[in-house]
């Protein structure tokens, strides 16, 4: 018996190697290099965990499943490797559809409700051929509910895929192509396992999971954590490569930080900046970008935008941080003369010091150009 037991384990073993070994090392590896950097918040990397560990069961079920159709019956185990495969299969599209809504409050549990569904059709084929079947030739026979992993997997995608739009509204547009591309290969790999069985889910998803882990990582470097706004570090590289198209820079400080941090704990403090941060970052001109270059200072570099436009959106977000209970200053540097970005970013500084004059005084932004 456990020489039987020990051969069947090593079957398994090679199958898996065999068929999953990229899959599984890259996800393997991910998850050690998550493990020692952790530069995300705890939201995203459980998220990243999640799906780290889903495809490698997905590895190990799979595998159990090619194995076993060499048999000339089916047995339970082949069985409920396949059921647990089909259960599997869309909660990797559902881990990465909460990292692309990381910053929304108001993800519902309605959501794993297809998924829900989806693990009884599967798991019914211990009892009933809904999902699927094996003949006595051990034949692989879909049921009448064998397309519900892949529709649960694709409506997922199609989650993705309508968050995404949010991403090319807010102008993150490096997000945006990039989840574009992962959920062409999600739903390219979906169709080709639905219609040939040609098992490309598992390596398509680690392949396009482990990008995606990439481009977190380097955006995690060129931006702040709490308010997600790009670094300084960023805001110098940007400058220096957009030099020619930058013919305005906004200034934006958020008033009474310190005194908020003092009275009201760090936490009303990061509250305020993270309010101030999204408020601007909604009613960015296009082609504009947000950095944050100090405690409570953020930047706007503004490219190929009117005078016009830039007063309209320093408006705009002063009338959105109104109805919250925070306030912040502004001031505006227009790059009249081709100056460079250092003179741009003191004169942006010194009108913003004299917007918060003003705002002491009881007089907003525009009023001094009126008196």
């Amino acid at each position: 018996m456990l020489i039987s037991l020990l051969n069947g384990a090593t079957l398994i073993a090679s199958y898996v190697l065999e068929c999953y070994y990229c899959a599984l090392m890259s996800m393997v590896l991910l998850f050690i290099f998550m493990k020692t950097n952790k530069i995300f918040v705890p939201r995203v990397r459980h998220c990243f965990y999640g799906a780290i560990v889903t495809v490698i069961a997905l590895c190990i079920v799979d595998s159990i499943s090619i194995c076993y159709l060499s048999n000339d019956k089916p047995c339970f185990t082949q069985i409920m490797s396949m059921a647990s495969g089909y259960a599997l299969r869309p909660l990797v599209a559902l881990f990465v559809y909460y990292i692309v809504m990381r910053r929304s409050t108001k993800l519902h549990l309605l959501i794993w409700l297809p998924e829900i569904i989806n693990v009884l059709v599967a798991f019914s084929a211990l009892f009933v051929p809904l999902a699927f079947s094996y003949n006595d030739q051990n034949h692989y026979v879909r049921g009448p509910l064998g397309y519900t992993t892949h529709l649960t997997s694709l409506l997922y995608v199609i989650m993705i895929i309508i968050a995404t739009m949010k991403k090319f509204r807010e102008k993150d547009f490096s997000e945006f192509m990039l989840l574009g591309a992962l959920a062409l290969v999600m739903v390219s790999a979906v169709l080709l396992d639905m219609m040939l069985r040609m098992w490309l889910t598992v390596p398509a998803i680690s392949v396009g999971l482990s990008f995606y882990y990439l481009y977190f990582h380097s955006q995690a470097q060129m931006r702040d954590s709490l308010t997600n706004a790009y670094s300084r570090k960023r805001f110098y590289m940007d400058a220096e490569k957009y030099r020619n198209d930058i013919n305005g820079l906004i200034g934006f400080d958020l008033n009474d930080l310190k005194l908020l941090n003092d009275t009201q704990g760090h936490a009303v403090g990061d509250k305020a900046l993270v309010t101030m941060s999204d408020i601007i970052q909604v009613h960015l001109p296009g082609r504009s970008k947000l950095y944050r270059t100090g405690g409570d200072e953020f930047v706007v570099l503004c490219r190929k935008t009117s005078m016009e436009t830039a007063e309209r959106f320093i408006d705009d977000v002063k009338n959105a941080m109104s109805v919250t209970p925070f306030r912040c200053a502004a001031g505006l540097a227009y790059n009249h003369d081709n100056v460079d970005i250092d003179t741009l970013y003191k004169t942006a500084d010194e009108q913003m010091y004299k917007d918060k004059t003003r705002m002491k005084a009881g007089r907003n932004y525009r009023e001094e150009a009126r008196l």
